[in-house]
């Protein structure tokens, strides 16, 4: 959105036009994925309601399936939240003859560390010819590549976490070989990490275990980690009194700022804004509406695990 215009009047009556500078512009882009959308565009709104242009991205395919559940469409200048706006872009990535959808999780990785990197760096250069130019960027770990087009255009950037502090300490430390973690060697191998009670093989992201599934999401997540110098902060969906000690102790390494729980307030419960790609069973939400108020416990396993019959039970 381009700065203002604001009239001083003259001692002479006449006018002097003053063009004011354009709002701080944050650029967030994030990994198609509901567990990743919807944290972001929560962080988004909040930060536009403090007077700030916030622009929301990931690839077209799910960036209009989310605009198609707004009751309001928005325009070039975004959707108005507090004090601030809310604009949306999309990546033009080039799915090609499979529709993206269609395709399985590590062809959607591959495709976007391809082509995502060109369309991003256009992206933020036509804001830039919009007279909105992009003044701070933050990313999803899904998608480290975007921390590099940000330091290639000299822009500033951070990355929201959308788990825990004490799985980010976990991969910090595993990436920069703090501790012993299970290896081909020792796959019975605890880890004892500061501020985290011991974790045995079990208990830590599988996606660090050397039979790990989904190995582009683990390299992609490592990568990040690779690169993390190149941030001015971590966001982490969190809350320092939840986790106090490990907070604490990594911060001797990550400028880490705990902005959660990212979710929808009370008074929002019913925002158009959202970014819902799996619609819920109903037979579900009518289970939850006979429950008493605090009576249940959700429990978020990510919308790319795949449990069996023995594990649900």
């Amino acid at each position: 959105m381009p700065g203002s215009i604001k009239m001083e009047t003259r001692h002479n009556g006449q006018f002097n036009v003053i063009s004011e500078p354009p709002l701080p512009h944050v650029l967030m882009i994030t990994f198609p994925n509901q567990g990743h959308v919807n944290p972001m565009l929560r962080l988004a709104k909040r930060v536009a309601d403090k007077g700030i242009l916030v622009t929301f991205t990931t690839t077209s395919d799910a960036g209009h399936q989310i605009i198609s559940l707004f009751d309001v469409v928005p325009d070039d200048d975004g959707v108005p939240v507090g004090s601030g706006r809310l604009c949306f872009e999309f990546l033009d990535i080039n799915w090609g003859p499979t529709i993206g959808v269609n395709l399985d999780l590590d062809e959607r990785m591959l495709h976007m560390n391809t082509a995502g990197p060109a369309a991003f760096a256009s992206l933020i250069k036509n804001q830039l010819r919009a007279g909105r130019p992009v003044t701070y960027i933050v990313n999803n770990p899904f998608l480290p590549w975007a921390v590099n087009v940000a330091t290639d255009l000299g822009i500033p950037c951070a990355v929201l976490w959308v788990q825990s502090c004490a799985v980010f300490s976990t991969y910090y430390q595993y990436h920069h070989c703090l501790g012993e973690f299970p290896s081909e060697t020792n796959h019975n191998n605890s880890v004892c990490l500061p501020g985290i009670p011991t974790m045995t093989p079990e208990e830590i992201p599988s996606f660090l275990l050397p039979s790990g599934p989904f190995k582009p999401i683990s390299n992609a997540i490592l990568e990040q980690f690779h690169i993390i110098d190149k941030v001015s902060k971590v966001f982490v969906n969190s809350y320092t009194e939840l986790e106090p000690e490990v907070t604490a102790a990594i911060a001797k390494y990550v400028h880490l700022i705990p902005v959660g729980p990212l979710v929808e307030p009370d008074n929002e419960s019913r925002s158009t804004l959202r970014g819902d790609l799996i619609k819920a069973a109903d037979d579900c939400l009518e289970w939850l509406d006979t429950q008493a108020p605090k009576s249940v416990i959700y429990i978020s396993i990510g919308s790319i695990v795949s449990l069996t019959k023995e594990e649900w039970q």
